[in-house]
């Protein structure tokens, strides 16, 4: 498992790795606040517009708000 990108939020870092999950840090503390499991595969880096969060998998676009 390795980084594929990350985007940096106003209190967070959020994180995908090339096995399919979104890590959600907290600036501050530098913890994991949470880890998402989208797919099994590799995902996009996220993408930060309008304060949502975008990750394209298979083709489709997912928003986290």
């Amino acid at each position: 498992m390795h980084a594929v990108g990350f985007a940096i939020g106003t209190n967070k870092i959020f994180v995908t790795t090339s096995n399919g999950r979104l890590l959600i840090i907290d600036i501050k503390t530098g913890k994991n606040e949470k880890i998402i499991k989208i797919d099994g595969n590799k995902i996009s880096k996220p993408f930060i517009n309008d304060n949502m969060l975008f990750i394209i998998k298979n083709k489709a676009i997912i928003k986290f708000d």
